[in-house]
């Protein structure tokens, strides 16, 4: 200590004054920013205010700055460029007020930073800077005080009303400023920060999106009716760190939901984020009352469908007992022969029921057989020519779909011998570019028809080209060296 009061009496012969601040008394007053606007300080000169910080107790100088909170939340930002460990202590109200916080926490050599958003508006604060060597310093440093404004929509009373549509058109939101309601989460116990938001149903179908770029667990929670209401769902079971989404087909139409998006991280932060809610326009075939009628043709004709808004018709299908959504449609059989294909793109399993006469008729078949996640096709010779069937195409996911599906009806007219014999290898089937024939054969001819009988491809190769056929049903005929002839149903997808 001797040794220390003498290097500060050589300083002194030397002309470095004390700090003009070097006393809380003293006390430089920063004026908060939106930016970081540095104030330039210097130990040089300054002493200890002979009291011991909270968070290190023998700092041999210090000195001191006040500031009025203009907002709850506020930061302190020190930086040096000696490498030197500085930290700082904020008091309230007075020099010998309560310790308000002591930082000594930041491992880097070059900065502290402290940030809350439980300051008082209008209180006054003192900051007492100091630093930790085991020597006196001469050095300078700079410090900022930061203020982060409130968002309008920090509180569920202020929630920003969001339209829904058809697609997701985001809306720019933050955390900066923002504190946390007071309420805890059902799926996040912790939570510092969260916004607010609402938004009418205009559909039975709708989703809430919240997307960042920063690597951030974000999540939200919806309230059915007022801020206060029945937790609808509370979302955070997303594995990415830079979105949560949310779809459902139960929400109420004309009800006003409020959503909560708050975040799980272990600190505060005042990044950026977007949210979006859309709707799904429930499809005219939804219930079986709507069913669309579909032609049955001599080729596959396709109807596009899609599941996007849809739910399930409320009855449990034969051949699959948890289908989340169907659609519907219908067909008057023209031929005992008929073929139902309902294909997709998206590798989804998809399933159909087909019940005769009317929408709670018989079952005439469910078919969810294929083990190809892109198609579902069933044949029969037993329809009855002049019948309505309806026909119920369900999803079999774990989740709900918005994806889209074709399908059609056919009334073929060739078919395939049960005296046919099978041993040639034929693939793949269903079939998207290039039909394969066992290399181990020498091929005589092969033919390719539609199920009227039309002659379409013929080839005297392993393999054969069927990029530019429409999607539908043909039927292959391969004869090798020896006149053996094997006729396959190809699915074209």
């Amino acid at each position: 200590m001797i040794r220390n009061y003498f290097f500060l009496l050589v300083l002194l012969n030397f002309g470095i004054v004390t700090s003009q601040n070097d006393s809380c008394s003293n006390a430089i007053q920063l004026a908060p920013n939106l930016n970081c606007i540095s104030t330039t300080g210097t130990f040089s000169g300054s002493t200890n205010t002979e009291t011991t910080t909270s968070c290190f107790a023998n700092s041999l100088q210090d000195v001191w700055y006040s500031f009025v909170a203009s907002d709850p939340m506020m930061s302190i930002t020190l930086v040096n460029q000696a490498n030197i460990n500085l930290g700082l202590e904020i008091f309230t109200g007075s020099c010998s007020g309560s310790s308000f916080a002591c930082d000594n926490s930041s491992s880097s050599l070059t900065s502290e930073s402290y940030q809350s958003n439980n300051f008082t508006v209008g209180q006054v604060y003192y900051v007492r800077v100091f630093h930790v060597g085991t020597f006196l310093i001469a050095s300078n440093f700079t410090i900022c005080v930061q203020n982060f404004p409130a968002p309008p929509n920090d509180l569920c009373s202020g929630a920003i009303a969001l339209t829904p549509n058809a697609n997701c058109v985001t809306t720019a939101g933050t955390f900066s400023g923002s504190s946390n309601t007071g309420t805890i989460t059902t799926c996040f116990a912790n939570s510092l920060q969260d916004v607010w938001y609402s938004f009418v149903a205009t559909d039975p179908t709708m989703s809430v999106s919240v997307t960042n770029g920063v690597n951030l667990n974000l999540a939200f929670e919806i309230l059915t009716g007022s801020c206060s209401g029945t937790s609808f769902v509370c979302d955070n079971s997303s594995s990415s760190s830079t979105n949560e989404f949310y779809l459902n087909n139960t929400f109420t139409v004309g009800q006003t939901y409020y959503v909560r998006v708050f975040q799980t991280e272990t600190s505060l932060i005042t990044s950026f984020f977007n949210i979006c809610i859309q709707s799904y326009p429930t499809p005219v075939n939804d219930l079986c009352t709507g069913a669309i009628a579909l032609t049955p043709n001599a080729n596959c004709v396709t109807t596009a469908g899609t599941f996007s808004g849809s739910s399930n018709t409320g009855t449990t299908t034969t051949c699959f007992a948890n289908s989340l959504q169907d659609v519907w449609y219908s067909f008057v059989a023209t031929d005992a022969m008929m073929s139902i294909l309902v294909t997709n793109g998206v590798n989804l399993n998809l399933g159909m029921e087909i019940f005769t006469g009317s929408c709670s008729g018989t079952s005439f078949v469910c078919d969810n057989s294929s083990s190809s996640t892109t198609n579902e096709f069933y044949e029969s010779n037993t329809f009855t020519v002049g019948q309505t069937y309806y026909v119920r195409v369900f999803q079999t996911e774990t989740s709900l779909i918005t994806s889209f599906f074709n399908i059609c009806v056919q009334n073929p007219t060739l078919s395939i011998s049960p005296k046919e014999i099978d041993f040639i290898k034929i693939y793949p089937n269903p079939v998207t570019d290039y039909i394969e024939i066992d290399s181990s054969i020498i091929v005589k001819e092969v033919n390719l028809f539609t199920l009227n009988g039309q002659l379409i491809l013929n080839s005297k190769q392993n393999s054969l080209s069927v990029q530019n056929l429409p999607i539908g049903i043909y039927l292959l005929k391969v004869e090798d060296e020896n006149g053996n002839v094997v006729t396959k149903k190809i699915i074209k997808n």
